[in-house]
């Protein structure tokens, strides 16, 4: 039987990857939605990227495939606090956010 060749896990410091949230984070969870939809156990379809929410805009807005919800994605620490003050319309399902 052949053994297969598996990688080394590493650790690596995502501000050193993915530098800039808005450049490179946010474009890069977009296209790695599955990551985050395995993790909470939900399928996730994007709907689009800084999308206008109230007054503000959120890093990411997508639907929930088994019940057509929607979820608002923000990231960052400062994300934190401006996730308070986005309103969720009446078919947003969950608010979510991403720091390290």
């Amino acid at each position: 039987m052949n053994m297969a060749e598996l990688g080394t896990l590493e650790r690596v410091d995502v501000r050193k990857a993915l530098p800039n949230e808005a450049h490179n984070f946010t474009p890069w969870l977009a296209a790695n939605l599955g990551r985050l939809s395995a993790e909470l156990d939900i399928e996730l379809e994007l709907e689009g990227q800084e999308v206008r929410v109230g007054t503000l805009r959120a890093d990411i807005v997508a639907r929930v495939s088994q019940s057509d919800g929607r979820v608002l994605i923000e990231n960052h620490m400062v994300g934190c606090i401006r996730l308070l003050g986005l309103p969720l319309d009446s078919e947003m399902e969950m608010q979510t956010f991403s720091a390290k």
